[in-house]
């Protein structure tokens, strides 16, 4: 497995760089310092699998920081945009994955729709038990098929108590120290 990953940020970029080469995947790992937009009007590579954890912000306050309005607001890449450059890195078969907040999924499928592409999966993303969906974890295609759904709840409503569920998806990359 090979992984591009574009960051827009130049010093994230270079963080991202140093972590990839202490990595024990570093041969594996790319870090290219340019939007995404750029990157798929240029790139002539068709990817089996695109992740994006898109700018979750739209119209909303920013803050003093340059980068963090960078990363957080979709001015930098919006949705529209997100869609159109993965059909341009796509093959018949890719998968793209994204996590988005709850409010941005109506909006999702409106353009995946535009785009000739088909729900794979959505996972409803609640903090703890008792506690509504705040996030969406959405997986596209563009070959029809069903849409599976299902709801991930992350604590058990103790700060930090991780629910058994949780605990068997992340625990291969849980990097906290000793027991859960």
């Amino acid at each position: 497995v090979w992984v591009d990953a574009l960051e827009i940020d130049p010093s994230s970029a270079k963080q991202a760089k140093e972590n990839f080469q202490n990595s024990p995947w570093k041969d594996r790992l790319n870090c290219i310092y340019t939007s995404f937009q750029d990157y798929s009007s240029q790139c002539n590579f068709q990817y089996d699998q695109i992740i994006c954890n898109p700018p979750f912000f739209s119209g909303s306050s920013k803050t003093q920081s340059k980068e963090k309005n960078l990363a957080r607001h979709d001015d930098s890449l919006s949705l529209r945009d997100f869609f159109r450059g993965c059909v341009l890195l796509k093959k018949e078969s890719t998968i793209i994955s994204l996590i988005l907040p709850v409010h941005k999924e109506a909006q999702a499928f409106d353009l995946i729709s535009e785009h000739q592409m088909h729900c794979k999966r959505k996972t409803r993303v609640m903090p703890a038990l008792g506690k509504s969906t705040k996030r969406v974890l959405l997986e596209f295609s563009f070959i029809p098929g069903k849409c599976n759904e299902d709801d991930l709840t992350i604590e058990t409503g103790t700060r930090h108590m991780y629910t058994d569920k949780y605990k068997n998806l992340v625990d291969e990359f849980y990097l906290g120290e000793g027991d859960w």
